[in-house]
This record gives C-alpha cells, structure tokens and sequence, in this order.
C-alpha cells in the first residue's frame, strides 16, 4: 500500500517530468505543442507545467536557429556554451 502510493504520488510524476525534458532537449519546439495538466492539486503537476512554459518560452525567445543549442546545453552537464 505505501510502496503504491509512493509510485503514484512521487516516482511517476519525476519520470514524467523527465521525459518531458528529454523530450524538450531533442526537440524544444515541441514544449510548444504540449498540453498542459489542468489539474494542479499535485506539486509535482506543477513543476510539469512549469516545464512545459519554460520550454515554450525558450522555442519563442529563441526561435528555431537555437533550438540546436537549447537542446545541446539541455543534454550536457556543466557550463552553458552558446557556441553549440
């Protein structure tokens, strides 16, 4: 029951958000076309949408020309480099 529980509540929605930015690091564009949850009543949903925006936001600011460089310094660790 409480291994459940904390499958549904916490595991789940991390690997979500995970995937979300993996996804936002191939493809940043893509965050654009995301729907978000309208349900909020997790904090975990939150984060998920907060996500989304920033991700859409970075596409819009960026445009296609850096979506290559969005996803690059997405993926790698460490220092920003805009000469991706």
């Amino acid at each position: 029951m409480f291994s459940t529980d904390i499958d549904k509540y916490i595991v789940e929605p991390i690997e979500n958000m995970i995937k979300k930015l993996m996804i936002i690091a191939k493809d940043p564009e893509a965050a654009a076309k995301e729907k978000l949850n309208k349900y909020t009543e997790l904090e975990t949903t939150v984060i998920r949408n907060a996500i989304i925006k920033i991700g859409a936001l970075l596409s819009i600011v960026f445009g296609s020309a850096g979506a290559e460089s969005i996803g690059s310094n997405i993926i790698e660790e460490g220092d920003m480099n805009p000469m991706i």
